[in-house]
């Protein structure tokens, strides 16, 4: 039976992680985790211990800083990592806010009757795939939050407009993009890091380039033709994520039929309260509490 590497980034040993932990622990898979640097009082020994099948690695801590490269390099890192460790078949990568919504059994039928297929969202929008061009033409000063670097950054870019900087005038590849997150076959993360210096030239002081940088090297490779189709409802990425009703929107109690009839794998995001008891409710109709 194949085996399978989840790899999670993520900055609380809280609750939502725990579960996350249990919805994918299985003796067919490994996980390995990624703490954003940034992280303080992060219980590595609770996170560890909530697995019973699969074994935990965590994998050379990086600052995670949204929107800015980091965030691929924390990708990349975490892909190169799980490739060194074992045989695996499949990466997925997942947050810590993430849950799995199936059976361990129905997810390994699924993927051994897809070998080789690649599993990653890919936006249609226009608008969208404008935007995302926009990204990577000028350089960018990795912000994050900041406010204050967020308006230098915007200054900075309005300048290298009005001076005619585009990165990728000359550029010989396609851009393309979606979510970050995604499930893929062996054959493709080996080639994605023979591709990481590539990616960090090309990539390096861009904007939100996470949800860029795989779709991109994928569409300008021999593996563009794998890429799965949706069918039967099932999402080509096989998550559920909800950018209709949030940014995206939190799951709460009242959601739980919508995601148990949902044919995605995965779903985000999760945030756990006293109030908010759909992480159980989901652990429980798997049979896992």
């Amino acid at each position: 039976m194949d085996r399978h590497a989840f790899l999670i980034i993520c900055h609380q040993s809280d609750y939502n992680l725990q579960a996350l932990i249990k919805s994918i622990d299985d003796e067919c898979n490994d996980i390995f985790i990624l703490v954003d640097k940034k992280s303080k009082n992060f219980d590595f020994h609770k996170v560890k211990d909530s697995a019973k099948m699969s074994k935990i690695q965590f994998s050379p801590r990086i600052k995670v800083v949204w929107g800015g490269y980091s965030l691929v390099r924390a990708e990349v890192t975490l892909f190169e990592f799980a490739l060194n460790q074992g045989n695996y078949a499949w990466f997925h990568l997942l947050s810590g806010v993430d849950m799995c919504l199936k059976k361990q059994d129905e997810i390994n039928r699924f993927f051994e009757n897809h070998p080789d297929k690649i599993f990653v969202d890919f936006s249609a929008d226009q608008k969208w795939l404008e935007q995302a061009n926009n990204r990577i033409k000028y350089y960018n000063i990795e912000a994050g939050r900041n406010k204050l670097l967020r308006r230098l950054n915007k200054v900075y870019v309005l300048l290298q407009k009005l001076i005619g900087i585009n990165r990728i005038k000359h550029a010989d590849f396609e851009v393309a993009g979606g979510s970050q997150w995604c499930s893929l076959p062996r054959n493709f993360v080996k080639y994605l890091i023979t591709r990481k210096d590539w990616i960090e030239k090309v990539f390096k002081k861009t904007f939100c380039c996470d949800e860029i940088f795989i779709q991109t090297l994928l569409v300008n490779s021999p593996f563009k033709d794998n890429v799965f189709a949706s069918v039967e409802g099932i999402p080509c990425y096989l998550r559920y994520i909800d950018w209709k009703r949030g940014s995206p929107y939190v799951f709460n109690e009242n959601d739980f039929d919508e995601l148990k009839a949902s044919s995605a794998f995965f779903a985000r995001k999760f945030t756990y309260t006293t109030e908010n008891k759909l992480i159980e409710k989901i652990l429980e109709y798997n049979g896992l509490i």
